[in-house]
């Protein structure tokens, strides 16, 4: 009889501990959703520039969801080729890397930054291979050929020459080609030095240690040192 009571009374306290524990988990779900809600009417009051600036240093603050939305939100705005470019980095970091190829392709469509959205596909594809073993060679041949469309369109846009010639690396395809490429890197560097920004992924020559990495049957890879 009384061990039939206690296992009564823990059964109800076990039903209450759950009740509250649910009705806690309702509240903070509903105060999460009530901010995010509060958060984007502010973000309507704002002007585009206004909402990119907001993105800004929500991506200094390490919240690339919230940048997102400021972007897609100032897009909504006033369409933007450089919202837009930032729209793909951001959506690239956040590892959305089918959206952001599809940001990226919104750039060559609208005829806008051409080498810099090829170059960031190719960025696209290559991480994506590494996440997608079952397609990772078609993965790896779309960058290859992304960053070869960058290159043809910006003949010193040394980012993409660096980005495929370490995938080439990668890929165990080392061949006279990245040879070419280191050549190429040289000569264009300093030419290509203006207007790069390291924020978007062009990566800076200058602050870059340009070496050559591995000697193959007399050619050299061209890559910036890992860090």
């Amino acid at each position: 009889m009384r061990r039939g009571w206690y296992a009564g009374i823990m059964t109800l306290v076990l039903v209450v501990a759950i009740i509250v524990v649910v009705i806690l988990g309702i509240s903070v779900v509903s105060a999460l959703i009530q901010k995010r809600n509060l958060d984007a009417l502010v973000n309507t009051n704002l002007s585009a520039p206004e909402l990119a600036s907001v993105a800004t240093q929500q991506q200094q603050n390490g919240d690339l969801s919230g940048a997102e939305q400021s972007l897609e939100q100032a897009m909504l705005k006033q369409p933007s080729s450089d919202y837009e470019s930032q729209l793909a980095v951001v959506k690239y970091r956040l590892k959305d890397y089918s959206d952001s190829i599809t940001e990226y392709q919104k750039l060559i469509t609208a005829g806008q930054d051409e080498a810099f959205a090829w170059n960031g596909i190719g960025n696209a594809y290559r991480d994506w291979a590494l996440t997608d073993t079952a397609n990772r060679t078609s993965r790896e041949t779309s960058a290859l050929n992304a960053y070869t469309q960058s290159v043809s369109i910006d003949a010193g846009y040394v980012s993409a020459y660096q980005n495929k010639a370490l995938l080439l690396d990668d890929m165990g395809q080392k061949n006279p080609s990245n040879s070419s490429c280191r050549r190429r890197i040289f000569k264009n560097s300093r030419k290509a030095a203006t207007g790069l920004s390291f924020s978007f992924g062009r990566l800076d020559p200058f602050s870059l240690t340009l070496t050559p990495v591995g000697i193959y049957t007399g050619e050299r890879v061209c890559a910036p040192e890992r860090t």
